[in-house]
């Protein structure tokens, strides 16, 4: 289950990471604070590529399925609160 990271980041920070987390897809342009934010927090479940960890319930985020949206938004939102689902 991925832990909700309201109160943990800034909203700058935030935006950073959704840059990051859409760059390895290819969908946004790479952000070096979103990858060390991303290094830091996600990368122990969801790898150092975004690649996922099916066996953790991690999705791959470095595809092109996005089942809560792939805007920095909906990536914020899953961030903030995150939804499980499969």
């Amino acid at each position: 289950a991925m832990p909700p990271f309201a109160g943990v980041l800034d909203p700058a920070q935030l935006a950073a990471l959704a840059q990051h987390v859409r760059s390895l897809s290819g969908l946004d342009r790479p952000n070096a604070q979103g990858a060390e934010i991303f290094a830091t927090n996600c990368a122990s479940c969801h790898g150092d590529n975004g690649q996922g960890m099916r066996t953790l319930g991690a999705p791959n985020l470095s595809d092109a399925i996005w089942l809560r949206g792939s805007s920095a938004e909906a990536i914020t939102a899953q961030v903030l609160g995150p939804k499980m689902g499969v």
